[in-house]
């Protein structure tokens, strides 16, 4: 976001998926880099200010563990929808080792 903006984060869960949604104001993310964002070695920043694989390794992460990671379609601020299926409840006595 620029200066004096705002990124909101918000949560829920939704039957038995964990549903997290954040929003900001920045200046968006046009068609042709949202369709290439989640690519390894993928950046907008200049030279030596990044690597591109924040997305893409947090992209991998979340769809090995059955999720999926979205970047809303817009020009005016960017919103991200991450979903999580929730882990199962292990009794106490299946948690203990041994």
């Amino acid at each position: 976001s620029p200066p004096g903006g705002t990124v909101s984060v918000r949560s829920h869960i939704d039957k038995d998926t964990l549903v997290i949604t954040t929003n900001d104001q920045g200046p968006g993310i046009n068609p042709e880099t949202r369709r290439q964002v989640f690519e390894p070695f993928y950046t907008t920043k200049p030279v030596g200010q990044g690597t591109g694989l924040g997305l893409s390794l947090a992209y991998s992460i979340i769809t090995n563990h059955d999720g999926k990671l979205i970047i809303g379609d817009t020009t005016k601020g960017t919103s991200m929808l991450v979903s999580l299926p929730l882990a199962e409840q292990q009794t106490r006595s299946e948690s203990k080792l041994g």
